[in-house]
């Protein structure tokens, strides 16, 4: 704890001194955890399973891998701004993202409709990438394929 309240005193003797000198600085940080090694790698998830719940950390930097060529079912958790999602189809099979009931997912800037999941046709190599930018909003950031509401 001694550690963490020297190095905060420094960071903020620091600060001072800069804007002292009249040098304007800018420092964002929304939320930060750490308990490792911050790398800022995505995160690369190999799936076999026909159903995945992911849960909101599950949802922070992910890409999910379809490594077997059967469909598979994803359930969202409550979109809250800042997560990013992404989904690739490695060997077949439909990929199906359904979202929490009071969430859209915007294809083309078109809402699926609150609740309403969407589909790939389930083409090796469909991806799509979702961002979600509020508390009910999924945007798709990009995709390949054809995407769309069942």
């Amino acid at each position: 704890m001694k550690k963490f309240i020297l190095i905060l005193a420094i960071a903020v003797l620091s600060l001072g001194s800069l804007f002292a000198q009249g040098e304007k600085t800018e420092l964002y940080v929304k939320r930060m955890l750490a308990s490792s090694t911050i790398t800022g790698k995505m995160e690369i998830i190999l799936y076999t399973r026909d159903a995945i719940t992911l849960t909101a950390d599950s949802c922070l930097n992910f890409i999910w891998f379809n490594d077997d060529n059967d469909a598979s079912d994803f359930t969202l958790p409550p979109a809250e701004a800042g997560m990013a999602v992404g989904f690739y189809n490695a060997k077949g099979g439909a990929v199906t993202i359904d979202p929490d009931d009071a969430d859209n997912i915007y294809l083309d800037g078109v809402a699926s409709g609150a609740g309403f999941e969407i589909l790939s046709t389930g083409v090796i190599d469909d991806l799509i990438v979702l961002i979600a930018v509020d508390d009910t909003r999924w945007y798709a950031w990009t995709q390949r394929g054809t995407w769309g509401v069942p």
